[in-house]
């Protein structure tokens, strides 16, 4: 799995969950947690929350406001 900057994940052997802050190397990322702190983690150990690819499809795909429209 392809994970990148801002990604939300969960730590698959450790309580919580974080946003992926920056990619160290092909296998490594620096996640910040919930309390604001920033830990390197294997990438074997996070689980994808929500990736911001996956938001931005998203909205893209809402429809439009009446008032859009108009």
């Amino acid at each position: 799995m392809r994970f990148k900057k801002g990604d939300k994940v969960r730590f698959l052997n450790d309580v919580g969950e974080g946003v992926i802050v920056k990619l160290l190397s092909s296998e490594e990322a620096l996640v910040e947690d919930e309390n604001g702190f920033e830990y390197p983690y294997t990438l074997s150990e996070l689980i994808s929350i929500q990736s911001i690819a996956n938001e931005n499809e998203a909205s893209s795909k809402k429809q439009p406001k009446y008032s859009e429209i108009l």
